[in-house]
């Protein structure tokens, strides 16, 4: 799932702590580490201009626990389309297809992604997630304070939410500064936005993204 791993992940974790977690019955002391980390420049191609330009190393990390009836994770939606699984991947290394002199001297263990393909999957997927997911929170895109999405690039998460119908005072950018960090993308650029100004009890965030797989997914938050 790649760069949605942490929005997967939060869901994750989320509904094993709902479930009673490590502790068996549900316990108000539960918590749950939810990370978000890639570093691309491991297995970039340097010679596919394409891809190279676009990517960053980054981490992201919360804390999910406990909070009153109505808030934290009140939404979500999350999707996978296994037959598009070859938009993005890395073909070689694993025990499909090993690493060999053959699979080094035609770059098989390098990333490989069809750009083009994603961006229309992200313009599909993403916005049906959204909408689900704010159908799940009972609340209207206009009462979105937030909106962190999956920082693909600067042009995608602007089209992305132009399409949306979100003002752009309220759409987080971080990848002009750090590029598509993959998994840290949605975290880091949480991180960042509480940063600039810290989020209030009430808030509405939305976080959405897209990833290989091909997966997408959303995820409506009330702050506490």
């Amino acid at each position: 799932m790649v760069c949605s791993g942490y929005v997967y992940g939060c869901i994750a974790a989320a509904g094993m702590l709902l479930a009673g977690g490590a502790s068996g019955p549900r316990n108000s002391r539960d918590h749950a580490l939810a990370v978000g980390a890639d570093a691309y420049s491991r297995i970039m191609n340097r010679a596919d201009r394409k891809t190279v330009s676009l990517f960053g190393d980054g981490a992201g990390a919360t804390v999910l626990g406990p909070v009153p009836d109505g808030y934290g994770i009140i939404g979500y939606s999350l999707t996978c389309d296994g037959g598009l699984a070859g938009l993005v991947e890395v073909p070689a290394g694993g025990t499909r297809l090993p690493l060999s002199e053959n699979v080094y001297r035609r770059k098989e263990h390098l990333f490989r992604m069809d750009g083009r393909a994603v961006k229309e999957y992200a313009m599909t997927a993403v916005p049906k997630m959204i909408d689900e997911c704010a159908g799940m929170a009972g609340v209207s895109l206009d009462e979105v304070d937030r909106v962190i999405l999956h920082q693909g690039n600067v042009r995608l998460v602007e089209t992305l939410a132009q399409h949306m119908g979100f003002d752009p005072s309220r759409v987080e950018i971080s990848a002009d500064k750090y590029g598509n960090t993959a998994a840290a993308s949605v975290p880091m650029t949480l991180a960042l936005s509480h940063q600039r100004k810290l989020l209030q009890r009430d808030e509405v965030v939305l976080l959405a993204c897209v990833g290989g797989g091909m997966t997408a997914g959303a995820v409506m938050i009330r702050w506490y």
